[in-house]
């Protein structure tokens, strides 16, 4: 929840700050640059808290998957990223690595591999958390194809 709080936050905040600039345009004019700014902030939030509810939604209703499909991995690695973001990134960076040009895809259950992922991204992180107190460590992500993917 935290991570579509923070964002939701200042949205509301530039809200509240562009209908009090336009409230008091009665008497002055509107500090163009200030506007355009908060109209900005506001739509780079409300874009963080849409892609974190897509990524939650594609998690909980995947989870009734009894077939096998084609599951992208980049883009379920992409979706445990955003969704975990929270538990790791006060210790750890990110480094996802992979090869744009394959097709990344593998027969599977996309929920079953999206919590596979999860656990390891939060183990991750709270391992490094305990090691590394007073510094940032790295999460490194390498996807490749060894045989097959």
């Amino acid at each position: 929840m935290h991570e579509i709080n923070n964002p939701l936050s200042y949205v509301q905040t530039n809200i509240k700050y562009l209908k009090t600039l336009l409230e008091s345009t009665e008497d002055s004019t509107i500090d163009v640059e200030e506007f355009k700014e908060a109209v900005v902030d506001s739509i780079t939030g409300l874009n963080q808290i849409s892609e974190i509810t897509k990524g939650m939604k594609r998690h909980l209703h995947s989870s009734e998957q009894v077939e096998f499909d084609k599951v992208n991995i980049i883009e379920e690695i992409n979706t445990v990223l955003l969704i975990t973001r929270n538990q790791y990134k006060y210790n750890a960076n990110v480094k996802f690595t992979y090869d744009e040009s394959k097709e990344n895809c593998v027969d599977g259950h996309s929920s079953k591999l999206r919590q596979v992922f999860m656990n390891l991204i939060i183990n991750a992180a709270h391992a490094i958390a305990d090691k590394h107190k007073s510094r940032l460590g790295t999460i490194k992500i390498l996807l490749e194809e060894k045989g097959g993917l």
